[in-house]
């Protein structure tokens, strides 16, 4: 349970916070820190334990060790919100009691417990329909249930729930997963103007430009930055330069440090041989000789232990130096050749009747419009149609609830009616898949049956299985020691390898997923993705794009992160609109 304290003038705070999971591993280790008033972004790899200290400051789970102390309640919000939805609107925004107080009063209610619930918010209904007009939507929800919201649209109720209740200390993780571009900027001007102490986990970059300091968790501590996230990125540059610095200096020391002792030892090397050599002419009576031996032998042993001093602390120093330069690995591998010629048609959209036909050409070099197998927009035949065609890389756009999984569902599903189920299987140029329909009135026909998903909740993993058992079902032709040479390229290694998938931590599971997309055989000639940064770290997101940016296939793309799409080379949009029609292929 989280303590007031007036002992410090931080909201919230922790002292020697550990925890430990039933197998004794632990999950955070006396960590201290404290979130002052205001805005704080918390960032950190995938894994490092920013979601479980959420839950410990929340008191969602308790400590085996320290201290959490809070001079107010603390309100939570996880990743994943579990509803009802035959809930009022007005339960997720924590104002249902309230509303339904102030209905029995204007009805003629004298209970004094209507009052008590009340108190003085005898505007309540002004104030709610406020905050919903600031996410977006219409009053009238207020009397609709949540059946009615997507999820991206509830986690947004729920948010302004928190500021319209003003709860004093806020913990926020991932607020902005599964919200489409609209819906994120309603997120940023909500946590621009927010009062009180908010802490939101996250690694969305443009949203972390709204807070008034960067903690980062890394290596068990944390370590505060201020200012937006650019300010982090910025000072971390910096910390960064200053650290292969110190590196290259400690590695020169040492260089020159190994150099004087090999120095040395050809000294003394010298200065016995001539004692031996003395010793055997006798040009001195033995005692002398003996005595200048041991003399020799003693100063040896002194000069050996004052360099071997000197260089077990260059030794160290270079470790130490080692461990303040970050190894950010990147994904290099080669990709084997999914053939996908530019004239390959891979799927077929074809529009419901409110959709415009109308396709305009790739921002990009792309294919080429003279392609003859391309459908020309101006030509009659393809009036109603967009084709996904060649190496094209396309993001699919819309808001949140419009289908966008829906329609990708559809294309591997079409996929599958061709034997292609997990990015394998026929379906030559010519061949056509199940035609099936979308929400928006579409029908979706793939011509490949090699398609492969990788969906939002990485749920094509065995967790009882290890790492190269998973990876072996997609690959059952590649020998075992060439997917672990390939594991090792997606910085999968060692014993890791070999572990249950159950153990892996989110970042681990998705390089796991990823392999078994790109490593199939036979090659997928399409992949989907369904917001694929969801939940990963910066560094993640870079190895992600690391490993898609030798794919010569075609890509289809679903994601709310535009700088991601920026970096993956998208040439193409396909949008829908609300209810899930197609607008365009622009």
């Amino acid at each position: 349970m989280s303590q007031p304290t007036p002992k410090n003038n931080h909201p919230l705070s922790f002292d020697h916070l550990s925890l430990s999971w039933p197998d004794g591993s632990p999950a955070i280790d006396a960590l201290t820190g404290a979130f002052p008033p205001g805005r704080t972004g918390l960032v950190g790899r995938n894994g490092s334990g920013k979601s479980t200290l959420l839950r410990l400051l929340a008191g969602e789970l308790v400590p085996t060790g320290g201290a959490v102390r809070a001079d107010a309640d603390v309100a939570y919000l996880p990743q994943q919100l579990t509803l009802d939805t035959e809930l009022p609107v007005t339960a997720l925004l924590g104002v249902d009691r309230k509303i339904a107080a102030l209905r029995a009063i204007e009805g003629g209610s004298v209970d004094p417990a209507d009052y008590d619930v009340l108190g003085d918010d005898w505007d309540i209904e002004t104030l709610a329909a406020a905050e919903l007009r600031g996410i977006g939507l219409d009053e009238e929800m207020l009397t609709r249930t949540l059946g009615g919201l997507s999820g991206g649209e509830a986690m947004l109720v729920a948010i302004a729930g928190l500021r319209l209740g003003r709860s004093p200390i806020v913990l926020l993780d991932e607020p902005s997963n599964n919200l489409d571009r609209d819906a994120r900027h309603r997120l940023a001007a909500l946590v621009e103007s927010w009062r009180g102490t908010l802490v939101i986990a996250s690694h969305d970059e443009e949203l972390l430009e709204h807070v008034d300091q960067i903690a980062e968790l890394r290596g068990g501590a944390l370590a505060v930055t201020g200012g937006g996230y650019s300010a982090y990125l910025l000072q971390l540059e910096r910390e960064q330069a200053a650290a292969a610095q110190a590196l290259r200096s400690a590695e020169s020391a040492l260089r020159s440090e190994q150099r004087d002792r090999r120095d040395a030892e050809v000294k003394i090397a010298s200065s016995l041989r001539a004692g031996k050599k003395a010793q055997a002419n006798k040009r001195a009576p033995k005692i002398l000789l003996n005595g200048q031996k041991a003399r020799a032998q003693v100063s040896a042993g002194r000069l050996r232990s004052q360099h071997d001093s000197r260089l077990a602390g260059a030794e160290a120093a270079v470790e130490l130096a080692e461990g303040r330069v970050r190894d950010d690995a990147s994904i290099r591998i080669h990709l084997p050749d999914p053939d996908v010629a530019t004239s390959r048609r891979l799927v077929t959209l074809e529009l419901g009747a409110r959709a415009d036909p109308a396709r305009a050409e790739p921002t990009e070099p792309g294919p080429s419009h003279a392609d003859p197998a391309r459908p020309d927009p101006a030509r009659p035949e393809a009036a109603g149609r967009l084709v996904i065609m060649g190496p094209e890389r396309i993001a699919l756009t819309g808001p949140n609830g419009s289908g966008k999984t829906t329609l990708l569902d559809a294309v591997a599903a079409s996929a599958r009616s061709l034997g292609g189920a997990g990015g394998s299987g026929g379906g030559g140029a010519g061949a056509g898949g199940e035609r099936i329909e979308t929400r928006g009135g579409a029908w979706v026909t793939a011509s490949t049956g090699r398609v492969g998903y990788l969906r939002q909740r990485l749920d094509g993993l065995d967790d009882a299985a290890s790492v190269l058992e998973n990876v072996q079902r997609s690959a059952p032709e590649t020998a075992a020691q060439e997917l672990r040479a390939q594991l090792a390229r997606f910085l999968l290694r060692g014993a890791v390898v070999d572990r249950p998938v159950s153990s892996l931590s989110g970042g681990e599971r998705f390089r796991v997923s990823l392999v078994r997309l790109l490593l199939a055989t036979p090659p997928a000639q399409l992949l989907l993705f369904d917001e694929p940064t969801n939940n990963l770290d910066r560094e993640s997101t870079a190895q992600l794009v690391d490993a898609l940016r030798d794919y010569r296939g075609a890509l289809l793309v679903v994601s709310h992160d535009e700088r991601f799409l920026g970096r993956l080379g998208v040439t193409r949009r396909i949008r829908l609109d609300r209810l899930g029609t197609i607008l365009d292929g622009v």
